[in-house]
């Protein structure tokens, strides 16, 4: 019963869904319609299609992935393809969203992170198991739009816990800890990688193991083959935190207008009483003598 997850590109889980949810289909569609069996409406941007691929199921009980010919395509390992097998652990970038295949199919604990001056912040990609590619374009699996960082500068590869980096090309300079490297080199944890002038670092990701948001594919909707129907599943500690802070601000309100009516409650003279409001006298604008009759006149 192969589990489906689709990440954004800080490997947050957006939707996630089991095929076996949709027995009686051979072909499950994914993309930004509504009427797809698994619909990314609500997280997805413009880039990904309104169909954008379907998964195949086989006589044997394997699955295989299928573009429908989107704009941004399917990507497997920088490779962009038509269609592929899909196993345990298959990562599938679709513009800067992450199809997981199985239970394998997570990002990698690693995560490339660098400094944003301008922004005063620090930004971080996630990297997947496979082959990752590095660079100022979106067209890639880690988006670095600085300095002089070329479109596509660089690919980084995990493969369990050995991790190697090498340039596109020799026109776009890749450092390893200051020293060029022309070729495929092994990298460890803390290194210093530089993408032409902009300095990146490999650190293992803090990001929690049941770091998700919103929406997963429900058994019942599933069983009843009706599309884009979903159910939300655990909150998020961003979520949390935002409610926790809504709350303290409404308990710190409240707190504020108490102190304020027994403050007025105590300083002497400065209630008043208050004088009952006598209603002007109606004033009648008669149009004919019948009217007249009616009021005495």
């Amino acid at each position: 019963m192969p589990i489906c997850h689709i990440y954004n590109n800080k490997g947050v889980e957006l939707v996630h869904f089991n095929t076996e949810n949709f027995p009686d289909l051979e072909r499950i569609e994914v993309g930004r319609s509504s009427s797809c069996e698994v619909s990314l409406k609500r997280v997805a941007e413009s880039s990904i299609s309104r169909r954008h691929f379907y998964l195949q199921r086989h006589a044997d009980g394997s699955w295989s992935i299928h573009d429908t010919s989107s704009r941004a395509g399917i990507v497997i390992n920088c490779e962009k393809v038509r269609e592929a097998p899909l196993h345990n652990g298959t990562i599938v970038r679709f513009g800067q969203l992450f199809f997981g295949f199985g239970s394998k199919g997570v990002p990698s604990p690693y995560i490339l992170t660098w400094n944003n001056e301008e922004a005063n912040m620090t930004e971080f990609g996630v990297l997947w198991e496979g082959v990752n590619s590095v660079g100022a374009s979106h067209d890639n699996y880690v988006t670095v739009r600085l300095g002089q960082v070329a479109r596509f500068q660089c690919k980084i590869t995990v493969k369990g816990s050995t991790i190697t980096a090498e340039p596109f090309s020799s026109m776009t300079p890749l450092y390893i800890n200051e020293e060029r490297v022309e070729e495929r080199v092994i990298v460890s944890l803390d290194s210093l990688i530089t993408l032409t002038d902009i300095d990146t670092h490999l650190e293992m990701s803090q990001l929690p193991s049941n770091y998700s948001t919103t929406v997963g594919i429900s058994s019942e909707n599933a069983s009843a083959t009706q599309p884009g129907n979903a159910t939300k599943n655990v909150a998020s500690p961003q979520n949390l935190q935002v409610t926790q802070s809504l709350l303290i601000g409404l308990a710190i309100i409240a707190a504020i207008i108490l102190f304020a009516f027994f403050l007025v409650q105590l300083i002497p003279g400065f209630t008043t009483s208050a004088k009952p409001i006598t209603p002007p006298s109606p004033r009648y604008v008669l149009h004919s003598p019948s009217a007249l009759s009616l009021y005495g006149g």
